[in-house]
């Protein structure tokens, strides 16, 4: 019994740990203390899964967070180099829950991701 219920607790630990860490990260976008901030959108961009992409579109489609943090949602959104985070600008972009900063903002930073790589004068 003791030998299971050490398995639950392992097997529990393991799939709700990235969860509350992600939500943990998230709700640091919201701080006011700048540093912070930027240490979490250095780690969501780092860690920049689906899971993660996912959550920060809610977080910037969301009219329940304050505007500055769906504003640091979507430039972290925009940050991820993966190609999953594509299709959430674009929804943000094209949707209708998103007020007009947010739109504009992801309008930018999927401008930002089409434009071609810039070269360095002298390479």
């Amino acid at each position: 019994l003791t030998i299971g219920f050490g398995l639950v607790v392992l097997v529990t630990g393991v799939l709700l740990l990235p969860a509350v860490e992600l939500e943990r990260l998230t709700v640091r976008l919201g701080d006011n203390n700048q540093a912070n901030v930027q240490s979490a959108m250095r780690q969501l961009v780092i860690k920049g899964d689906e899971r993660t992409v996912g959550k920060l579109y809610d977080l910037a489609a969301s009219s329940q967070a304050g505007l500055p943090t769906r504003l640091r949602a979507g430039d972290t959104l925009s940050l991820i180099s993966a190609p999953d985070a594509d299709r959430p600008l674009l929804r943000l972009e094209l949707g209708s829950t998103p007020d007009g900063p947010v739109r504009e903002a992801a309008i930018s930073a999927r401008k930002h991701r089409a434009a071609p790589p810039t070269r360095r004068i002298g390479q």
